[in-house]
């Protein structure tokens, strides 16, 4: 019934506000968000199967989105290493979530919608829906022009459900939110990568998008995983830099000590352990 009555809402952002929660509690206002790292799937697990056929049967609203979720197949499996996470409109401001489980073709649908899209990764099993940077994309930095009441959603994929982790409310920064975790965010564009995981980028300005030729003193800066020993996270990170090597990524991670060795004295270049990185276009 839960299902049924989403779907037949004409899905104003006011609906998808009401439905986000069961229990409807008073969500956290807490600025620290859940990352994708804390949810991470060992890349061991990866699934290498082919999909299995749709199983319409296992899920009475299957077939009302059967195109739908046939073309969601069409690609190789995108969340949680072995799940096909589709998306579609359901109205203004609206967005309807499935689910289908390459390995055996069952069903799944989300009892919320997202307003703003969603984010998510093939190595992790959190969903971020009205992700903060395509609320700031949509309605600007000014959080006093942001429709009220509106909520980034935390949700974990477990068990074949979501589970709510947390909500925060929609009026701060997030590159302001990873310095009080004491990390920082970095855009920037690659110059070379290795297969040792180290990679350089030339630093981006965002707003102006423009490759900088230098940004407070630093040339360009270093970025590595945290673990050069883990051999699989450094062939997942050259795969990913190299098919999209012409991309502007965003680098979130912690700030290592500045690298003054490689130009020589009074040129030093800042190192940075990756925690996330995500191409921006």
């Amino acid at each position: 019934m839960i299902f049924i009555g989403l779907i037949l809402t004409s899905c104003s952002y006011n609906s998808v506000r009401v439905t986000r929660s069961i229990d409807d509690k008073e969500p956290q206002n807490e600025t620290v968000p859940p990352k994708f790292s804390d949810f991470a799937i060992n890349s061991g697990d990866k699934y290498e199967g082919k999909t299995a056929p749709i199983n319409f049967a296992s899920h009475l609203g299957a077939t009302m989105f059967k195109t739908k979720l046939i073309e969601g197949i069409k690609e190789a499996p995108n969340f949680a290493f072995y799940y096909h996470l589709i998306t579609w409109g359901c109205g203004t401001e609206c967005q309807q979530i499935g689910i289908i489980d390459a390995r055996d073709g069952k069903v799944y649908f989300a009892d919320f919608a997202s307003a703003e899209g969603i984010d998510f990764r093939l190595d992790s099993k959190l969903l971020i829906v009205n992700p903060i940077e395509n609320i700031i994309e949509v309605y600007g930095n000014d959080s006093s022009k942001w429709l009220d009441g509106l909520y980034t959603s935390y949700y974990l994929w477990e068990n074949n459900k979501f589970t709510l982790l947390k909500e925060i409310k929609a009026t701060y920064n997030m590159d302001e939110v990873k310095k009080e975790e004491g990390q920082v965010v970095r855009y920037g564009k690659v110059i070379t990568f290795s297969t040792s995981g180290d990679v350089r980028f030339n630093y981006y300005d965002i707003k102006k998008s423009v490759v900088l030729d230098s940004w407070q003193g630093y040339l360009w800066f270093f970025a590595s995983p945290e673990d050069l020993n883990d051999g699989k996270k450094i062939d997942y990170l050259n795969n990913y830099i190299k098919n999209n090597q012409n991309s502007i990524f965003k680098i979130t991670g912690i700030k290592e000590k500045d690298d003054c060795g490689y130009y020589g004295a009074g040129a030093c270049l800042e190192n940075i352990t990756i925690k996330e990185i995500e191409k921006v276009n």
